[in-house]
């Protein structure tokens, strides 16, 4: 049982130790206009009272209650924003814990019929449905209800017969929660209604009922002073027994709480008291434990005049500990307020742990660093060490004194990689406080032998070809980039084959001073080789041994083709701005002309020729690379100067 919510987002106010959670929703859109709306919700306060009320979020973040609703009508004037003021009587909630929900069904022993202020519609009110509804009774019990709709063997109620229900049951105050498949109640792990869905429903907020805090208060077995004591009438006792002030002028030790009777557990430690003028800005609570002695230091002086338990922190106890409340030294002037002692059980206090980096793939004999970011549970559970396992052999241990000091703490790990390709590598990392507490998480590393990168800045790629014409330089532009932050480049090598590119006999090679992540290196080259194709490989190094490679294959151009005919030969050359071309007896599919840019000048397809010259007129100039398709698929590349 919750209140309302759309998707994972809550719609109604959810209270948690005091802490606002979410808030009712604030306005609804209606026939008339948009209505800010007064919400049920039902709370707890500190000293467990139950309370319904109608209560708004004000834009402060503050909860504000009031004993009745905003006079909205739907169709009319929509009210203003409620404020401190408006409605009348308002307060801010006193709340330990509370839910929204809606409408209130039961106020002051009345049953309530008017649903309309609070924006619930007539289809939703006077439907039968599962329901679910809270209340408490003249004597602060508790009364929670479920009951099960839309189904055969019950097809659920309204909401104003489930107001009948609540009073019927002896509820002064009652409200309706979230309702439909929402509807469910569980005990002891087990649901015992039978949900319209069939099963549960994810929701946003849920009420729960979990064992209360064991109290001791001052007149109780558990608490003993030394007798320096009188009750006082100034501040705010919890329970029925006044406040004791112990006057610090006496002896430094005032009063002891014993845990007799607790099972061992952690435990959330509270002190009551309501600040005065007169107690101490200095009052030290000594939780003595087989551990050790935790010492907490709170001010019962300056601020906020509230009646309230005061948190200690979380700690470890048995029913051999105690608590020891005391002045800090001796010949203090002012009181001590003694009150009662909250004891909360809580489940095991954990640290928590996160990667920082997400980079989980490494090459085997690579040295890695794994940062891990460790936080306590609590302030008064600091973190200890960390460790670092590997088939359950300790491989690192690293104290808090080596990290980041203060709450939060940075371990920062080194490992070296010892297993082959695609394999994976689980590592277990376990983070514990002073107190012996332990988390673990579960690391897979995976094992990928990459090669550093080598592409072409011209294209992004590791091959290429190009043509160029012999006897003239070439330069080759390249991006080098490392496989791994732990694996920088150091070495660049060049390696030429002139056959058909599988053996190549290096012809350059450099290593660098200060390896890098990531370069861009020009590399200048003269090709002179009477070889009509040429293969140039660059490689490079990383640290660890690894190599990448780029290849560029380099199609050679004879520097000028003949100036004249020639009997049964492919010709071409440029006379007069006119380019002649021939090849006697054959076909030329295609030719083109294209500019040292890039740009195709001149395209031309199904060219017949005979032994005389083809005329093909130009008007462009300077140098140009001549591209012909033959009738035999033979593809001549020429170098042509256009004068």
């Amino acid at each position: 049982m919750g209140g309302y919510f759309g998707g994972n987002s809550s719609y109604s106010l959810l209270v948690d130790n005091g802490e606002v959670k979410a808030q009712n929703i604030r306005a609804l859109s209606r026939a008339g206009g948009t209505f800010n709306v007064t919400r049920s919700a039902f709370s707890i306060d500190n000293n467990g009272n139950a309370s319904i009320d109608w209560v708004y979020g004000l834009p402060t973040g503050e909860v504000w209650s009031y004993p009745s609703p905003h006079l909205n009508v739907e169709g009319e004037t929509p009210q203003p924003e409620p404020t401190k003021e408006v409605p009348a009587f308002g307060t801010a909630l006193n709340a330990n814990a509370a839910v929204g929900g809606g409408p209130i069904l039961l106020k002051n022993n009345e049953l309530i019929t008017d649903y309309g202020p609070e924006m619930f519609q007539s289809d939703i009110t006077t439907s039968k449905a599962p329901r679910t509804a809270i209340g408490y009774t003249a004597d602060n019990k508790v009364i929670m209800v479920v009951v099960d709709g839309r189904q055969t063997h019950s097809k659920g109620v309204t909401l104003p017969y489930l107001a009948k229900i609540m009073k019927g049951l002896g509820c002064v105050d009652a409200m309706n929660l979230d309702g439909g498949g929402s509807s469910v109640m569980a005990a002891n792990k087990e649901v015992i209604n039978q949900p319209s869905d069939g099963t549960e429903r994810k929701v946003a907020t849920a009420l729960m009922l979990v064992p209360g805090p064991k109290v001791i208060d001052t007149e109780d077995m558990g608490y003993i002073d030394n007798g320096a004591t009188s009750p006082s009438l100034e501040v705010t006792p919890y329970g029925d027994s006044p406040t004791l002030w112990w006057d610090a002028s006496t002896v430094a030790e005032a009063a002891t709480y014993s845990f007799e009777g607790i099972v061992p557990a952690y435990y959330a430690l509270g002190v009551w008291f309501e600040r005065h003028e007169s107690q101490l800005e200095e009052v030290v609570y000594d939780i003595k434990t087989s551990g050790g002695i935790e010492t907490v230091v709170l001010d019962q002086k300056h601020g906020e005049a509230v009646a309230q338990f005061h948190a200690l922190g979380t700690f470890y106890l048995t029913p051999d500990d105690i608590l020891e409340i005391r002045t800090e030294g001796t010949g203090v002037t002012g009181r001590i307020a003694l009150d009662a002692v909250k004891i909360q059980k809580r489940s095991q206090p954990l640290p928590t742990i996160s990667l920082v980096s997400d980079q989980l793939k490494y090459a085997t004999g690579e040295t890695i660093s794994i940062a891990v970011q460790a936080a306590p549970y609590a302030s008064d559970l600091p973190l200890a060490s960390a460790r670092l396992w590997e088939d359950g052999v300790l491989l690192q241990e690293i104290e808090v004194e080596e990290a980041v000091q203060g709450n939060e703490a940075l371990f920062d790990f080194s490992y070296t990689v010892t297993a082959g390709d695609f394999e994976k590598v689980p590592l277990t990392i376990e983070v514990l406080d002073e107190y012996g507490n332990t988390q673990t998480k579960e690391v897979s590393l995976t094992v990928r032998n990459l090669r550093p990168f080598v592409k072409f800045a011209s294209t992004t790629k590791n091959e290429m070809m190009v043509d160029h014409y012999k006897n003239e330089p070439l330069l080759v532009v390249l991006d080098l980039s490392a496989a791994s932050v732990s694996r920088p480049i150091y070495k660049f090598i060049v390696s030429k084959s002139i056959d058909s590119g599988e053996t190549y006999a290096v012809i350059d090679e450099q290593s660098f001073s200060d390896s890098f992540l990531e370069n861009t290196v020009n590399y200048e080259t003269f090709i002179s080789s009477d070889q009509k194709v040429v293969y140039l490989k660059f490689e490079v190094e990383d640290v660890v041994g690894y190599v990448g490679e780029a290849v560029l294959q380099i199609n050679v151009l004879d520097e000028v083709l003949g100036t004249e005919e020639q009997e049964g030969a492919f010709y071409a050359y440029v006379n007069d701005r006119t380019m002649h071309l021939g090849l006697p007896g054959r076909y030329i599919y295609q030719v083109k002309l294209i500019n040292l840019s890039g740009r195709t000048v001149l395209n031309k397809s199904r060219i017949e020729t005979s032994r005389y010259s083809q005329l093909l007129p130009l008007s462009v100039s300077g140098v140009h690379v001549l591209k012909v398709l033959t009738s035999d698929g033979e593809y001549m590349l020429r170098k042509i100067v256009v004068l």
